[in-house]
């Protein structure tokens, strides 16, 4: 009979008993605190930014032989920030095309070669290239050639 009463008692009421302080907490505010806990402790997406690439060119093999590491200078000005990195290819390709998001402090770049011709060679080649809509900062650069991470770097502009 016992059993019974409470759980009539628990049904009519919406009550919950906290057996240490004898409080009683409203099922009502218990789901707000509940609510709130969830909606704190999500991950909330970095906020991105919308970067525009342009003025991509490749250049053809250079002649000397360069080390196998790339090199990657660059300048910012004005929000546009100039990339020139040098990099082994293909020796047969001949366009790359650039895309580029940030995310937070990360801006990621990716390569897509055009590679419809294969040689059977690599050779440095140099692409410059802009991204446009930057605010200065500290950013980590990613950049990936063909889906492949090639290259992570720290850059102030």
């Amino acid at each position: 009979m016992k059993k019974n009463i409470l759980k009539k008692h628990s049904r009519k009421n919406l009550l919950l008993s906290i057996s240490k302080s004898g409080s009683r907490i409203g099922l009502g505010t218990i789901m707000m605190l509940i609510l709130v806990t969830l909606v704190l402790s999500c991950d909330r997406p970095e906020l991105q930014t919308s970067v525009t690439t342009s003025g991509s060119v490749l250049s053809a093999c250079q002649a000397e032989d360069k080390s196998e590491t790339d090199t990657l200078t660059y300048r910012f000005k004005d929000g546009v920030l100039h990339i020139t990195h040098e990099l082994l290819l293909n020796c047969a390709s001949s366009a790359v095309i650039v895309d580029a998001s940030v995310s937070g402090n990360v801006i990621t770049v990716n390569y897509t070669v055009d590679d419809n011709v294969s040689a059977n060679c690599l050779c440095s080649k140099t692409l410059d290239y802009d991204l446009q809509n930057l605010t200065a900062g500290t950013y980590t650069l990613v950049i990936n050639i063909d889906g492949y991470e090639r290259l992570q770097q720290s850059i102030t502009i």
